[in-house]
C-alpha cells in the first residue's frame, strides 16, 4: 500500500463513494420492490416435479386458483321461502365483476367459451353454477347426490356455504401483488402499495375486505411476499438500532459510531444492488440477507476500529489509518474468505430460495469487505482526527503505549512466571486492569483443568452427534407464517366451513390404444363395409383386433376407472379413512350417475346407452376443466383433483407414497383384467354362446382374512374384483394357505389369479383346477408412476409411455421434493463449510493437524443446536438449515483472531500455557464484543411474522454464544492439553537459556524482582 494513501486521497474517495449512493439506493428500492415468491420456483426447472407442474399448467390452466368465501356466501335453502331460499346475490355480482364477459352457462373452471376482457382474471366458476350443471341434463343428478359431490370442495358441510372461484391470467402470476395484494400505506422506508384489483372489486360489490376470506395457491405465494417484505421493514430499524447501540457501547465515540452505522448501511445497500443489477429478484428468504450484512458490516468495522486506535497509539496520528489497514487486511481478509465459504456453501442447495440466500449473502461479504476498506479508512482519516488524536495525547496512556511496545519488541513483557506458582500477586503484576486479571485467571484456570473440560467437550459433542441421525426436515407452507397471520386465519375457516385447500393433482393419461371409440372409428372393416383385403390377410387383422379390444376401454370404461381411483382414495385418506382430504373432483363429478353392475341383457342395453351419452358430452367434460385431449398424440388427460387438509399435521412424503400405493394398483388390477380377459377370450372351453367365466383370487394374509393384507395387496385385489364383474366375471376370492384344500371343485373356475409367488406345491395344486393360472409378482410391479426417490436424471417420464399411467402434481409433490432436497442441502452445505474452512485454517495455522485441531470448537456449535434438534425432535426448516453454514463461517473469525495472538506469543514466550494467557487476554473481550454485536443483531430475527426468517434468530444466536463458549472454554483447553503440541514456534530457540523476567514497573519503581526458577520449574512452566 503506498504510504499516505488514505491522507491524500481520502476526500477523493468519500466524493465517489457519494456518487454511487444514488445507484446503490436504486438498485435497492428497485430490488425491495421486485420480491416475488413462487413456491413452483423452489426446484430448478430440470426436475420433474417442476417439469410435470409445468405440463399440467399447460392443460389444465385452473391450478392457478383464488378461492373467494365470506361468512354470508351461502346457497339458498330449497325446503325454506322467502330470503332463505335465495342464494346470497353478492356471490354472482362478483362473479361478473370478476370476468364482465362470463355467462350463466360457462359454469366450468376453465371454460373455452370464456374469453375474459380482466387483465388479471381468466374464468370465474361458483358453488352454484357447478351446482345447476350437475342438476340439468345430461347429467340430472338429484339435489342430495349432487350437494354430496361438491362438498368439501366447493361447498362446505352444511351443504349451504359455498365460494367462488377464480383462475388467474398469465400476466396476473407474474404480478400477484396488483393482482391480488393486500397493499399497505407505506412509510417512511416501506413503499406504499395500494390493494390489488380484487380488493378493489371486492369493495364495489359490498363485500367486507376484513371478513373476507382467501385461499389457493397464489394467495400462498403473495403472502410470502407480504410477509417477507413486512420482515425487512420492521426489522430494519431495530436491527439499526441494535447496530448503533452495541458499537457505541464498543466505541464510546458518537463520530466513530456515526462512521460504523454509515458503513452498515452501505454495505447492506450495495448487497441489495447486487441482487438487481445481477438481473435477479429478491424473495421471503432473500429479504433477510441485507440485515444480515448489515450486523456483519457493524461488527468487522469494529474490528478495524480497535485496529485503528492501536494505530493512533502507537505512532503518527497522521498516517493511523494507513497503519490500521495494514495491520487489519489480513486478519480481516482471512476472516471474509471464511464467512463467505460458509455463505457460499448454501450454493451447493437445489432450493432456489436458500441458494441465492448463499450466494447474495457471500457476495454481501465481499461487499462489505470492499467497503471496510475504501470507505471506512477514508471516512476516518477525515472525520474522526481530532477525537483520536485528543485521545491519543493523554501522557499516561501514551507513555503506558511506549513501554509495551518496547517489552513486546525486546521479547520481556509476555515472559511470565511458572503457572505453577501463579497467585493473586503475579495477576495484579502483569494484568494492567481488572478486567484483563480476571482473563488471566479464567485461562490459567482452564490449564489447570483441562483434561476435565476436554473430556465433557468430547462426551458433549460425542452426545449430540447421535441426535444428527434423528434430524428431520419440514417444509409445511403454512408454519412460514406466525399463528395470528392473516392466511392462518383464513386457511382455518376455510378448513372449518367449506374443506381443505393443499392441492394435489393426479392426472391419468389414457393414450389413444385403448380408446374405444377412436379406435372403432379408424377401423377399416365393418359390418356394412366391403371386403377389401384377402380373407388371409383379414384373418390376420381380426386377430389382431381381438388382441387390441380387450385392452380398450369405452368413455364409460374409462370414467369407471376414474370413479374406482376416487373411491380407492376416498377409502384411505377421505372421511372413510384418515380424513384428511375433502372430496375429489374428477370428470366423474359432472356425469351422470354410472349404471350399476349387473350380468342381464337389460344392464348391458343401459351401460351402452350411458356410454353413448357420455362420449357425445364429452365436449362439455373438456368445458370442465378436468378433461383435456392432447392435441399431439389424442391422448386424453383425466384430471383427479384433491385438497389436503394443512393443519391435520400431514407429512408429505408419506401421504404422497400412500396416495401412489392406492392409485397404481387399480392401473395395475386393469393390467391384469386384460391379461384375464384375453385368456378368456382363447380359453379352450369357449363357445360361440360366450359363457361366463368364474374367476378364483388368491391371496395370502397373517389371519387368513383379505382386511390385514398390505395396503397395496388389499387396494388391488378390490380393484381387480370390481373390474372384473364389470366385464361380466363371476369373482370369488380366498386366503391361499387356509382354503387351497377346501375351496370349490377343480372345475369350479376356468382363471385363477395368485398374487405374489406361490410354493411349488401350491402351483401345483392350483394347476390342477384350471388350465389359466395367472400370478402377479405386486411387489415388484406395483412402483411408483414417478419415481419420487430416485436420481431425477433416470426418473421414467409416464408422459410417453404407452399404457395408461398417472401423474402427480401440484404443490404437494413440490413440497416433499423440496423437503428431501433440504436435508440434502443441509448436509451437502455443512459438511462443504467444514470441508472447505478446514484447508483455510491448516494455511493460518501452517500445520494439516494443528488445522484439524482447531476446527474441533467450531464444530460444537452446530452440534449443539442440530444434534439437540435431533434429539429433541424439532423439525429443520428452510432457516434452520440457513444457520449451520453462516455461523461456522462467523465462528471461526474469532479463531482466526485467537490463533493470530496465541501464535505470536507461542514464538515470544516459548510455551504453550504462557501462549495461551496472553491470547486469552487479548482476545477474550473482543470475541464477546463480536458475539453480541452479531448475535443480538440478528436475533431482531426472532421477532419476525415469517417463521423461516424467526427460526434463523433463534438458532444463529444460540449457534454464536455457543460459540464464544467453545473459543473461551474448549479451545485453550485443547491447546493446554497434548493436541495442542501440534503448534511450535516459527523461531529457532536458543539451547536452554535463562529466563528473563520482565521488567516490570514495579521493579523500576525498586520493587523487590522475582526469584530465578528452577530448571524443574521452569519445564512447568513451559
Amino acid at each position: 500500500m503506498i504510504a499516505g494513501f488514505y491522507s491524500r486521497y481520502s476526500k477523493i474517495i468519500l466524493l465517489a463513494v457519494a456518487l454511487a449512493i444514488p445507484v446503490m439506493l436504486v438498485g435497492s428500492i428497485r430490488a425491495v420492490r421486485s420480491n416475488n415468491n413462487q413456491v413452483e420456483d423452489w426446484l430448478p426447472a430440470s426436475f420433474h416435479e417442476t417439469r410435470q407442474l409445468a405440463w399440467f399448467r399447460l392443460h389444465f390452466a385452473a391450478d392457478q386458483f383464488v378461492i373467494i368465501s365470506w361468512p354470508g356466501c351461502r346457497l339458498g335453502d330449497p325446503n325454506a321461502t322467502g330470503e332463505e331460499a335465495l342464494d346470497d346475490p353478492r356471490i354472482e355480482q362478483l362473479a361478473k365483476a370478476l370476468v364482465p364477459d362470463s355467462i350463466d352457462e360457462d359454469i366450468f373452471l376453465g371454460s373455452s367459451k370464456t374469453t375474459s376482457t380482466s387483465k388479471y382474471f381468466k374464468s370465474v366458476t361458483t358453488g352454484r353454477r357447478v351446482l345447476d350443471a350437475i342438476l340439468k341434463p345430461p347429467a340430472s343428478v338429484e339435489y342430495k347426490e349432487a350437494i354430496g359431490r361438491l362438498q368439501g370442495a366447493l361447498i362446505g358441510p352444511d351443504g349451504r356455504q359455498t365460494c367462488v372461484v377464480v383462475t388467474l391470467t398469465r400476466e396476473a402470476t407474474k404480478s400477484l401483488r396488483d393482482a391480488i395484494g393486500h397493499g399497505h400505506p407505506g412509510g417512511p422506508i416501506r413503499i406504499a402499495r395500494p390493494p390489488g384489483e380484487l380488493f378493489n372489486i371486492l369493495k364495489k360489490c359490498n363485500i367486507d375486505a376484513e371478513t373476507v376470506r382467501l385461499g389457493g395457491p397464489p394467495i400462498d405465494n403473495v403472502s410470502i411476499d407480504e410477509e417477507g417484505e413486512k420482515t425487512l421493514v420492521r426489522l430494519a430499524g431495530l436491527s439499526m438500532l441494535f447496530g448503533i447501540c452495541l458499537a457505541w457501547f464498543s466505541l464510546r465515540s458518537v463520530r466513530l459510531t456515526a462512521v460504523v452505522f454509515a458503513n452498515g448501511v452501505l454495505s447492506s445497500m450495495f448487497a441489495m444492488a447486487l441482487v438487481w443489477y445481477s438481473g435477479n429478484k429478491m424473495d421471503a428468504v432473500l429479504m433477510s440477507m441485507p440485515l444480515l450484512v448489515y450486523v456483519l458490516a457493524v461488527s468487522g468495522a469494529v474490528h478495524f476500529v480497535n485496529y485503528y486506535r492501536e494505530a493512533i497509539l502507537n505512532g503518527d496520528p497522521s498516517t493511523a489509518t494507513d497503519r490500521g489497514v495494514r495491520h487489519a487486511w489480513k486478519p480481516a481478509l482471512l476472516c471474509m474468505v471464511t464467512t463467505s465459504v460458509g455463505l457460499g456453501s448454501l450454493c451447493t442447495s437445489e432450493l432456489e430460495p436458500v441458494r441465492k440466500f448463499g450466494l447474495f449473502s457471500a457476495l454481501g461479504v465481499v461487499a462489505l469487505c470492499v467497503t471496510t476498506f475504501v470507505y471506512l479508512p477514508a471516512a476516518l482519516q477525515l472525520f474522526d482526527k481530532r477525537v483520536e488524536n485528543a485521545q491519543a495525547g493523554k501522557a499516561k496512556s501514551r507513555r503506558r503505549s511506549k513501554r509495551e511496545s518496547k517489552a513486546l519488541a525486546g521479547g520481556a513483557a509476555i515472559a511470565l512466571p511458572a503457572l505453577a506458582i501463579a497467585d493473586d500477586a503475579w495477576t495484579k503484576r502483569h494484568a494492567k486492569t481488572r478486567l484483563q486479571r480476571i482473563w488471566s485467571w479464567c485461562a490459567i484456570f482452564l490449564i489447570r483443568r483441562h483434561w476435565q473440560v476436554s473430556v465433557l467437550s468430547a462426551v458433549v459433542i460425542i452426545g449430540l452427534s447421535l441426535g444428527l441421525s434423528r434430524v428431520e426436515t419440514s417444509i409445511d407452507l403454512l408454519k412460514l407464517f406466525e399463528p395470528k397471520a392473516r392466511i392462518i386465519q383464513d386457511y382455518t375457516w376455510f378448513e372449518k366451513n367449506i374443506g381443505p385447500l393443499v392441492p394435489l393433482e393426479i392426472v391419468v393419461r389414457f393414450p389413444t390404444e385403448v380408446q374405444a371409440e377412436i379406435n372403432a372409428a379408424n377401423d377399416r372393416y365393418k359390418i356394412d363395409d366391403v371386403v377389401l383385403a384377402s380373407p388371409d390377410q383379414l384373418a390376420a387383422e381380426n386377430e389382431i383386433e381381438k388382441t387390441r379390444s380387450v385392452s380398450m376401454l369405452n368413455f364409460l370404461e374409462r370414467c369407471e376407472l376414474i370413479a374406482l381411483c376416487q373411491k380407492m382414495i376416498e377409502q384411505k385418506h377421505g372421511a372413510g379413512g384418515k380424513d384428511i382430504v375433502g372430496k375429489s373432483m374428477s370428470p366423474v363429478t359432472f356425469a351422470s350417475e354410472l349404471p350399476p353392475l349387473k350380468n342381464d341383457i337389460a344392464t348391458v342395453g343401459v351401460r351402452s346407452a350411458t356410454n353413448d351419452l357420455l362420449w357425445k358430452n364429452r365436449q362439455g367434460f373438456v368445458s370442465s376443466g378436468f378433461l383435456r385431449v392432447n392435441a399431439d398424440d389424442d391422448s386424453e388427460l383425466w384430471r383427479i383433483s384433491m385438497r389436503v387438509r394443512a393443519f391435520a399435521g400431514v407429512d408429505f412424503g408419506t401421504f404422497l407414497h400412500e396416495t401412489q400405493a392406492t392409485v397404481q394398483p387399480v392401473l395395475l388390477a386393469h393390467e391384469c383384467r386384460v391379461n384375464v380377459l384375453q385368456q378368456v377370450r382363447n380359453r379352450p372351453t369357449a363357445d360361440a354362446s360366450g359363457s361366463i367365466a368364474s374367476a378364483m383370487i388368491w391371496y395370502s394374509s397373517p389371519d387368513g382374512k383379505p382386511d390385514t393384507l398390505p395396503e397395496k395387496q388389499f387396494f388391488f385385489l378390490g380393484a381387480l374384483r370390481e373390474l372384473l364383474k364389470r366385464n361380466g366375471l363371476s369373482v370369488e376370492y380366498a386366503d391361499l394357505a387356509t382354503k387351497l384344500d377346501t375351496a370349490a371343485k377343480p372345475q369350479g373356475y376356468e382363471v385363477q389369479i395368485v398374487l405374489n409367488t406361490p410354493t411349488a406345491a401350491q402351483r401345483a395344486k392350483i394347476a390342477e383346477r384350471s388350465s389359466i393360472v395367472l400370478e402377479v409378482p405386486l411387489e415388484s410391479q406395483i412402483g411408483p408412476a414417478i419415481a419420487l426417490d430416485s436420481d431425477d436424471a433416470k426418473a421414467p417420464d409416464p408422459l410417453v409411455q404407452d399404457d395408461i399411467r398417472a401423474i402427480y402434481t401440484g404443490v404437494v409433490p413440490i413440497v416433499y421434493k423440496s423437503q428431501r432436497k433440504l436435508l440434502q442441502g443441509l448436509i451437502s452445505s455443512t459438511v462443504g463449510s467444514f470441508l472447505t474452512i478446514t484447508p483455510i485454517m491448516m494455511f493460518v495455522c501452517r500445520s494439516i493437524f494443528a488445522g484439524l485441531v482447531v476446527m474441533i470448537p467450531n464444530a460444537l456449535p452446530v452440534l449443539i443446536v442440530f444434534g439437540g434438534m435431533g434429539w429433541l425432535g424439532a423439525k429443520v426448516d428452510i432457516g434452520s438449515m440457513m444457520a449451520a453454514s453462516i455461523a461456522l463461517g462467523v465462528a471461526v473469525d474469532d479463531t482466526i483472531h485467537f490463533l493470530t495472538w496465541f501464535r505470536q506469543s507461542l514464538n515470544v514466550t516459548r510455551g504453550r500455557r504462557k501462549a495461551i494467557v496472553m491470547a486469552y487476554r487479548h482476545c477474550a473481550s473482543p470475541t464477546l464484543q463480536s458475539a453480541l454485536i452479531s448475535g443480538l443483531g440478528l436475533s431482531v430475527f426472532t421477532l419476525s411474522s415469517f417463521t423461516p426468517t424467526q427460526r434463523l434468530g433463534y438458532l444463529m444466536l444460540t449457534i454464536l454464544f455457543a460459540g464464544v463458549i467453545a473459543e473461551l472454554f474448549m479451545l485453550p483447553a485443547i491447546l493446554a492439553g497434548p493436541l495442542g503440541r501440534v503448534f511450535r514456534t516459527t523461531k529457532p530457540r536458543a539451547v536452554d537459556p535463562p529466563i528473563k523476567i520482565a521488567s516490570t514497573p514495579e521493579s523500576e519503581s525498586g520493587a523487590p524482582r522475582p526469584k530465578m526458577l528452577s530448571r524443574r520449574k521452569r519445564s512447568v512452566a513451559s
